[in-house]
């Protein structure tokens, strides 16, 4: 299986969504208002559950070539920015603030900069002083 830069597989990357969604008690106090949507999934019954991180990932992998086939690109993608519904069994992509439809950005330093790929960071990794949105997403 495929491991990012942190050594992590996809599947433990979508496992740590599932515990991000854990929340403090600030959360639970926001989330009595009408107007402030926080979404708490029981990881605990999901964790271990390859079948189900397949599923969640597959849905995320869709909902981004989606996306991209409307030629929009999100720029922002990390798991701040997945709704989770039903329990966490339907997942939404969230937050299009940073959205792009150019195919070729020279707008650096973008999202989140844990998250960020390294070639939207600029420098060594931008060598043409531009990069793909598209492939930043992905």
């Amino acid at each position: 299986m495929d491991q990012n830069e942190l050594g992590w597989t996809w599947i433990q990357w979508i496992q740590m969504i599932i515990l991000d969604f854990t929340f403090s008690c600030l959360h639970q106090i926001a989330s009595a208002h009408p107007a402030v949507v926080i979404h708490r999934i029981k990881f605990s019954s999901h964790l271990g559950d390859d079948f189900f991180i397949k599923d969640v990932s597959f849905q995320l992998l869709d909902a981004v070539d989606y996306c991209h086939t409307l030629g929009i690109y999100h720029r922002d993608l990390k798991p701040e920015n997945v709704v989770c519904f039903d329990d966490g069994v339907r997942v939404a992509i969230t937050d299009f603030g940073l959205v792009t439809t150019e195919k070729i950005s020279g707008e650096f330093r973008t999202g989140s900069a844990y998250h960020m790929s390294p070639e939207c960071q600029r420098g060594e990794f931008a060598p043409t002083g531009n990069y793909s949105p598209k492939f930043n997403d992905i």
